[in-house]
């Protein structure tokens, strides 16, 4: 986005800033949202791991990557190969995607139509109303990949496309209605496990027989408009195994499931695709003789909201020529990995004792 130029002289120096600390003063609720939210961390050490090489040798394709994750022109270091950018402000792309990204043109504020009348003589000299904020277009800017791309004829990225074929969008329940309940800035999605819970039923059951133990599992999407998960990055596993009196994992019992979209590293072959739509499930059956051992059997839900990236992360660690070149490179990508991982989580869990 281009940068926003000089603002008016006559206003004083907070509302000429355009960083979220600077919203925050009036702002208060929306800036303790954001700061908690993945907007806020869309320059994770994944991504400015990756960028610190790209931009001083492909600084085009970094700013394509920065076109979601950090847009506006004072967030990006370099405009072509040894060219700094001279609107760049030092620690501001760290930010992510910050509140003038969605709010600020020229120094002009927009926002919604809340029933807030604008006033002309208050900060920023008020602002604008457009109706874009409460339609899923807004969101699909960088929640829907630009068409000609993907794998397989499927785009990697079209949650607002996948939206619009679903009963939800007939109903008139929006991206907001869900992600930004009351206006909230939380945006929250596939890493909070009450988002998730909210969105799916599971159901379990287990029967004990001659011929062995016999399970079904089944999650079925009940609340999110749009493939359950959207993205290729996150994994739902669904699991049954059997445990030992102490609570341990025994051998040989396991059988998971995964709900997921399954690409290459490369994103150019897809392995297979499970993701559900509004109303589809997903069953994994559980057939095996009951270990000598075994105390009770456990179904389980688990989500891994950063899978892909972890795998890709870890590639790059092994890989000589994808290793970052600068030690703070490597040191954000190993921190965005061990944090893939940490982000794992149980969803559900329910247990079958045995007799």
């Amino acid at each position: 986005m281009p940068a926003q130029g000089p603002a008016p002289k006559d206003w004083p120096e907070i509302e000429k800033d355009i960083r979220p600390e600077a919203c925050g003063t009036c702002h208060t609720q929306q800036y303790k949202d954001w700061k908690q939210s993945f907007h806020h961390r869309a320059m994770g050490p994944g991504v400015l791991g990756q960028l610190l090489d790209m931009e001083l040798d492909e600084p085009t394709l970094s700013i394509s990557c920065q076109r979601c994750h950090a847009p506006l022109a004072e967030q990006i270091p370099y405009l072509k190969k040894g060219i700094h950018n001279p609107d760049y402000r030092e620690g501001f792309r760290d930010d992510g995607l910050v509140c003038a990204a969605c709010h600020v043109r020229n120094h002009i504020r927009h926002g919604p139509d809340l029933g807030i009348k604008p006033d002309p003589k208050g900060p920023h000299s008020g602002f604008v109303v457009r109706p874009e904020y409460l339609n899923p277009a807004f969101c699909a800017a960088c929640h829907d990949f630009e068409p000609g791309g993907g794998v397989h004829g499927k785009m990697l990225l079209e949650t607002a496309e996948e939206w619009r074929r679903t009963d939800f969008a007939a109903e008139g329940k929006t991206c907001q209605s869900c992600h930004m309940p009351e206006g909230r800035h939380l945006w929250k999605g596939i890493h909070d496990t009450a988002m998730v819970r909210s969105a799916v039923s599971v159901e379990a059951g287990l029967t004990d027989d001659k011929e062995g133990l016999h399970g079904r599992l089944a999650l079925t999407n009940v609340g999110a408009g749009h493939r359950l998960p959207t993205y290729n990055v996150p994994h739902i596993v669904l699991i049954w195994e059997q445990l030992d009196p102490s609570g341990s994992a025994l051998p040989g019992t396991r059988v998971e499931g995964t709900i997921a979209r399954w690409v290459t590293e490369e994103v150019d072959k897809e392995f297979f695709d499970t993701r559900l739509m509004p109303g589809q499930s997903f069953v994994l059956q559980y057939g095996k003789p009951a270990d000598p051992l075994a105390a009770k059997v456990v179904a389980r839900v688990e989500v891994w909201p950063d899978e892909a990236y972890r795998r890709y992360f870890e590639r790059m660690l092994k890989t000589p020529e994808l290793t970052p070149g600068t030690p703070e490179g490597l040191e954000k990508i190993q921190k965005a990995r061990d944090a893939a991982l940490a982000s794992r989580y149980v969803l559900w869990r329910q247990e079958f004792p045995l007799k």
